[in-house]
This record gives C-alpha cells, sequence and structure tokens, in this order.
C-alpha cells in the first residue's frame, strides 16, 4: 500500500480524532460553565455575604479542576498542550515580567484618568492599599484592616492563581488552540476563553464580570503566544496585586456597582 493511499486514511483518522476530543471538550466545558453560574445565581440569592460567595467561589473552580483533570486525562494528549511545559521558561518569564509592567501603567493611567474626569471617583487616591471593598476575598466593608491580613489575603490571592489559570488556560483555552481546524483559531481561542473568564465572575457584579474581560484578554493572547501556566499565573499574580492592592480598583468597582443597582 502506497503513501497516496495512507495520507488520506491518516488524515481523516486524524480529523476524527480531533472531533471526538473537541465534542468531549465541548460537552465538559459548557456543562460546567452553566452548573456554576445557576449554582452561584441560587447561593447569592439565598445568602449574599461575600464569605459564603468567596467560599463558594473557590470550592467550586477546585471542584472543577479535578474534573477538567480528569477531561485531560481523557484526552490522553501530551501535558505541554495544555500549557505544563518549562520550555525556554526564562525568556518567556522575562518578556511576561515585561507585558506585564505594561499593562501595569496601562491600569495606572486608566485610574488616574477615572479620578480625574470621573466627578464621583474625585476623591479617590491614585495609590489605595486599602481592602475595606474587596468583597472577592471577603473582607470587610465597612472598616480598613491589618496589614497582617491585607498580607494573608494577598499571600492566598498568589495560591489561588495557579489553581484559575489551570482551569481558564490549561483546561478552556489550549483544547481550542489546538483542536480547532480554522486559520483563526487563536484569536476565537482568546475572545471566547476572555468571555467565560468574565462569565466566571458574574456571582459578584455584572460590573466586576466585564471589567476583568479586559485583563482576561491579555492573559489569554499571553498564553496563546508562550503556551505556559508556569508564566500566565506570574501574569496574573502582578497584575491582580498591582490592581487591588496597589491602586484598589475594587473600590471603583463597588461604587460602579451600587451606582447600577440605583439605576435598576
Amino acid at each position: 500500500m502506497d503513501d497516496t493511499t495512507l495520507n488520506p486514511r491518516m488524515e481523516r483518522f486524524t480529523h476524527e480524532h480531533s472531533r471526538r476530543l473537541l465534542s468531549l471538550y465541548i460537552v465538559y466545558t459548557f456543562v460546567l460553565v452553566a452548573v456554576y453560574d445557576l449554582s452561584a445565581s441560587v447561593i447569592h440569592r439565598i445568602n449574599q455575604n461575600a464569605r459564603v460567595t468567596t467560599f463558594f467561589t473557590v470550592g467550586a473552580l477546585l471542584f472543577y479542576g479535578v474534573v477538567f483533570s480528569f477531561m485531560i486525562k481523557q484526552m490522553r494528549l501530551p501535558l505541554r498542550i495544555f500549557g505544563f511545559s518549562m520550555e525556554n521558561w526564562k525568556p518567556k518569564l522575562f518578556w511576561t515580567v515585561i507585558y506585564s509592567i505594561l499593562f501595569c501603567l496601562f491600569m495606572l493611567l486608566v485610574k488616574y484618568i477615572i479620578i480625574t474626569y470621573a466627578t464621583q471617583f474625585q476623591t479617590f487616591p491614585l495609590f489605595d492599599f486599602d481592602l475595606k471593598d474587596l468583597d472577592h476575598f471577603a473582607i470587610s466593608t465597612q472598616h480598613r484592616i491589618s496589614f497582617s491580613l491585607w498580607l494573608i489575603s494577598a499571600i492566598f490571592y498568589c495560591i489561588f492563581v495557579p489553581v484559575q489559570a489551570y482551569i481558564i488556560h490549561g483546561a478552556i483555552q489550549s483544547p481550542l488552540l489546538h483542536l480547532l481546524s480554522f486559520k483563526n483559531r487563536g484569536m476565537v481561542s482568546i475572545l471566547v476563553t476572555s468571555l467565560v473568564f468574565g462569565a466566571l465572575h458574574i456571582d459578584l457584579h455584572i460590573v466586576y464580570a466585564l471589567s476583568v474581560i479586559v485583563p482576561a484578554v491579555f492573559w489569554t493572547w499571553l498564553f496563546a503566544r508562550q503556551d505556559s501556566l508556569f508564566t500566565v499565573s506570574i501574569s496574573h499574580m502582578i497584575i491582580g496585586l498591582w490592581a487591588f492592592w496597589g491602586l484598589g480598583f475594587q473600590h471603583i468597582f463597588f461604587t460602579w456597582s451600587v451606582t447600577v443597582i440605583h439605576l435598576f
């Protein structure tokens, strides 16, 4: 049997195998995202306490991490496809830090524009290290917190980031990058994953969910470029710490969310 006979068969096998894997991915992802949003909505209606919401979010993402691990195991693909690779990690890390610093400067400019031109935010400081409105980490919205709690919350955030990166980039974005067959799959993976990332924050508030899509686009672009969970996790830590522990964007989100509630 010559190569001209083998090649079409191999192409058909590869195409059918990709379709099977993509179908498996779609079932896992869509069902879990739907269950998450429905569960979050029920939890929010039953109890709007920030601690309850936070524990639910952390618990749900840990559970989904386990479920997605089963999905990845069933796919039987090399782990490097899902971002588990340290290849060329030094130059990737270098550029990750550079890109992240530039994004942090962009956020600084956005914060400056907001507090300069938006009347309701003109009393807000440019740099804000107070976490009193950071409901996502179950911090009280009434009083300033101690430095020890400020530090513990930052450490907790850094520990939690790799789990989130694994789910968002390793389990959701990677299959789109490697299993879709059309030309613009990279752009599609960035847009779809960013929207999913925003949807996973909808239980906090619509303002917060829409806002996090912006850094999500940056992180998904970075992952599509580098294929590394390690570097995208580092970027997530840098930008997240800068946004909430340095610039106090949670106060902006909190104020905007109150304004939106009053509008409706």
